[in-house]
């Protein structure tokens, strides 16, 4: 397994015990970086590590509280700069939050994180919930919000309000190696050829990682937010690489 990833990914069969992928857009080049992952460990301590790749990218900068990108942080509670992407359980509009998120009034706050992304309007950092690495199936699977909706054609964006898109609608995921900020992208199609955007750039990083970044995949839509939360969290989606 490449040296690049913090720990061995675990093959498993739908496991719950999966941490968070932590993501940023550099606001000066626009591109993300993949920088590290926020897990628990045995000892139920929360605990993030940096990728080792981080340090050989230019566009990183460190989160704040995280400055130096060789050591291990870990903390009996989660982490401030965490914490505070979860609503408070006292908001008055919590339960219709969790609602829009497709999750249960009871959901745990990685689930909450996974879903929700980790999303701040003060910031660009995203946070993914680690693949499924089912050994059966031979598949990596993410759930990540589609990229790059809000500069789509129109009618894409009228049919996704419109409530034309459903759980369950097949996607298809294309190589478009001319793209000219990264020729890894990977578009997502309608069955009818439209883009709907891309696949977030740090699920490839990550796929490289494991040695996949040329499988196959598929896709479908795993939920619809409201047109209110924005372009950037509307499309949920489910891809699957067949490794």
């Amino acid at each position: 397994m490449p040296q690049l990833l913090v720990r061995e990914p675990l093959w498993t069969q739908q496991s719950d015990d999966r941490g968070l992928l932590v993501t940023w857009r550099n606001p000066n080049t626009g591109r993300y970086i993949l920088l590290g992952r926020l897990g628990m460990t045995a000892a139920d301590s929360f605990e993030f590590k940096y990728f080792a790749s981080v340090e050989d990218n230019k566009d990183f900068r460190p989160i704040p509280g995280f400055r130096d990108p060789k050591l291990t942080y870990t903390s009996t509670v989660m982490f401030p700069f965490f914490s505070g992407r979860l609503m408070g359980s006292k908001r008055p509009d919590r339960p219709e939050w969790l609602s829009n998120l497709g999750l249960d009034a009871d959901a745990a706050p990685f689930e909450i994180l996974g879903r929700s992304f980790g999303h701040r309007v003060a910031d660009t950092y995203e946070l993914f919930r680690e693949p499924d690495l089912d050994l059966t199936a031979q598949t990596v699977t993410f759930v990540v919000p589609v990229h790059g909706l809000r500069h789509q054609d129109q009618a894409v964006l009228n049919s996704v309000n419109s409530g034309e898109f459903l759980e369950g609608t097949p996607l298809h995921v294309v190589p478009e190696e001319e793209n000219p900020v990264d020729p890894r992208a990977r578009q997502l199609l309608t069955t009818t050829g439209q883009r709907l955007g891309y696949v977030p750039s740090p699920v490839l990083d990550y796929l490289a990682m494991l040695g996949f970044e040329s499988a196959p995949a598929t896709a479908a839509i795993e939920h619809i937010n409201p047109e209110h939360v924005g372009h950037h969290l509307q499309v949920i989606v489910k891809v699957a690489w067949n490794v």
